[in-house]
């Protein structure tokens, strides 16, 4: 996943042992390990210790979670060596995990070997905002049972989405509280209790579609009243999707309708499926992906900008495109309980479909099977459970299809397909520098290939990591080859990089070669 955050020195406060009730908290029976990690929550704003905030530690899932003291601090001891994240959440304030600025962006990772004691996690917890006020229907009358969401806008470099963050539901009187915000932007949304494509929504300041939702900026501790508006739904345009065979002929479809807009679209896309021969959903402005199968098998992808205006298309439904064949290692089978998932991944750069990819799940070199792939599309597998795998060829009739779109135009077959996968990658650690050559504490790392060439490679190559606690980095698993690092003050993680975007920083990154099963060490520098 990709990361975005801004450089800031990490806070060096250093905390003495105050050990928690090991029988309430950490279960001897739970601890398996030498290492111990100590902390301390306070809050954001004066720096008072904050008691019985719930602190857990995300990496590995059988360590307990602890409540901090009167004094605000925490330890967990006996810890197998592991790579862990430290969150803590309290009643009044917002979420909190060691070294995130933002809920959007990624914390800092804590690195412990055996015997290691990291004694300086202090978890500072900004107070959480809230925002309430009352909802009425269109004649005035209390909206009871409405469900209501704050959404908070996330910009990044090439769009904006909006993430959930708070639910509620509306009482007898119409009233809400939407609370247990950090500070942010947010949308505000209430919708009916009926589900489906009829599903009635309407946004703050009580208009119909999502681009004309006014934004409710809040601080910490910020308490949003009287945040009120109607429900009266306004018109909304209506798409008019009729379905064909190949003759012509309507055709009976199930049909999944996707928001796919860069301006404030849902995170995790809003699928709306829909049944029939002729359908008319009522859709807010913005770009939708449609796909559609029909019981006999026929498919069909389409993609169309709605505006105020109602509009109709014609989708034709074709058989889909096929491929089968194996996964094999470079060195010959596959063990047997070795799962991947294959992957007819939509090409990103296409006007045209649905972006999940269609896949299949095997294990070791059993047969796979991909259907009903239609438009570009890119062959790929990963390791189903266990990182380490990588694929380096899609081999079909003396061609390598790594990296290629296969544009199925419906009805082709590949068969005899070999997705040709490797264990025997490397990795890359070490440190960054600044301008002045002086060490950074707290940086992102972007790794991508040396070689110029296709989008797709670049982003198959490409890894991004946050320094840990010690200011180093580590990226592991790398397909040999010849790579370009570069420090960051900020990585975008909710979209791979482009190719303009690594150009632009090819000056200042440096140069170090990943060999198979090796450890190359590195010092970066860092690219505004």
């Amino acid at each position: 996943m990709w990361m975005a955050a801004a450089i800031v020195l990490l806070s060096e406060v250093m905390l003495s042992s105050h050990p928690q009730p090991p029988a309430r908290d950490l279960p001897a029976s739970r601890q398996s390990g030498t290492a111990t990690l100590r902390g301390r929550v306070v809050t954001a704003d004066s720096g008072e210790p904050l008691r019985n905030a719930r602190v857990a530690l995300g990496g590995i899932s059988n360590i307990q979670p602890v409540f901090t003291a009167n004094d605000g601090r925490f330890t967990f001891a006996g810890l197998p060596a592991g790579h862990y994240i430290v969150s803590a959440r309290k009643a009044g304030y917002a979420p909190t995990t060691f070294g995130q600025r933002r809920p959007d962006l990624p914390p800092i990772p804590i690195d412990l070997e055996a015997g290691d004691v990291f004694q300086d996690a202090e978890l500072r917890m900004p107070r959480s905002a809230a925002i309430s006020g009352r909802i009425i229907d269109e004649f005035g009358d209390p909206l009871e049972l409405a469900t209501v969401v704050a959404s908070r806008i996330v910009r990044k470099e090439s769009f904006t989405v909006s993430v959930a963050a708070a639910t509620a539901v509306t009482d007898d009187l119409g009233e809400y509280r939407l609370g247990g915000l950090p500070a942010g932007t947010y949308i505000v949304t209430a919708s009916t209790p009926k589900r489906g494509p009829a599903q009635i929504r309407v946004y703050y300041p009580g208009v119909a579609a999502r681009v004309q939702a006014q934004p409710i900026v809040v601080q910490a501790a910020d308490e949003r009243l009287a945040t009120d508006f109607t429900f009266a739904p306004g018109r909304l345009a209506k798409l008019t999707i009729a379905f064909t065979d190949l003759k012509g002929e309507p055709a009976n479809a199930v049909a999944m309708i996707a928001n796919v807009s860069p301006w404030l679209g849902d995170a995790g896309v809003n699928i709306v499926p829909m049944v029939g021969s002729v359908v008319t959903p009522a859709l807010e402005p913005g770009d939708w992906s449609i796909f559609a199968r029909s019981p006999e098998g026929g498919v069909g992808i389409a993609r169309v900008s709605i505006g105020s205006d109602d509009t109709s298309i014609t989708m034709p439904l074709a058989k889909g495109g096929r491929v089968t064949g194996r996964i094999v290692s470079e060195t010959g089978s596959l063990p047997r309980d070795t799962p991947f998932i294959v992957e007819g991944f939509a090409d990103l750069s296409s006007p045209a479909g649905l972006t999940v990819p269609w896949s299949a799940r095997v294990n070791g070199s059993a047969p796979f099977e991909l259907t009903e792939l239609l438009g570009p599309r890119q062959i790929r597998a990963r390791p189903a459970v266990a990182a380490g795998w990588f694929v380096t060829a899609v081999l079909h009739d003396g061609r390598n299809l790594l990296d290629e779109n296969i544009d199925f135009k419906g009805g082709e077959t590949l068969s005899g397909v070999q997705i040709v996968v490797s264990d025997r990658g490397g990795s890359v650690n070490g440190s960054a520098v600044g301008a002045e050559g002086a060490p950074l504490a707290d940086y992102f790392v972007l790794v991508f290939p040396e070689e110029t060439g296709p989008l797709a490679r670049l982003r198959r190559l490409a890894r991004a990591s946050r320094s840990n606690q010690k200011g180093e980095f580590a990226i592991e698993h790398l397909p040999p080859g010849r790579y370009l690092g570069v420090a960051l003050e900020e990585v975008d993680t909710a979209a791979p990089p482009t190719s303009e975007y690594v150009d632009r920083l090819r000056a200042r990154a440096t140069p170090f070669i990943v060999a198979e099963r090796q450890t190359t060490t590195v010092i970066l520098k860092l690219a505004q």
